[in-house]
């Protein structure tokens, strides 16, 4: 199982990890960005995938499909578990599993709240 990285601070040096840059690398470079440069990560990816549309008539469909593309590009530039750590096996030491009377359900050990 891995363990939770520790999160870089604002001081550190980190690489570029801009889409326009030809160093590009998804996922990033260092995997212990602080908050503000993982949105910085996230801003770089959603605005050369996916720029904002210009037509008022796209825009409705533009932010309908907002939420899951945020979703997808924050598991590609920063992993799931902001350690490249997959759904599947981020957590896979840490959940419960309690049944219910819709299917199984599970839980973190020790929830975050």
């Amino acid at each position: 199982m891995t363990s939770k990285l520790e999160q870089g601070s604002l001081d550190d040096d980190y690489p570029i990890n801009d889409q326009s840059n030809p160093d590009f690398n998804v996922g990033g470079v260092k995997r212990t960005l602080p908050d503000e440069l993982q949105l910085e990560q996230i801003v770089s990816y959603m605005d050369a995938t996916y720029p904002r549309p210009s037509d008022a008539g796209e825009l409705d469909r533009y932010l309908a499909l907002l939420p899951d593309r945020l979703t997808h590009a924050a598991m590609l530039m920063l992993g799931s578990a902001v350690d490249h750590a997959m759904p599947g096996v981020a957590f896979a030491g840490e959940v419960g599993l309690e049944s219910t009377e819709f299917g199984p359900l599970l839980r973190p050990t020790h929830s975050s709240g």
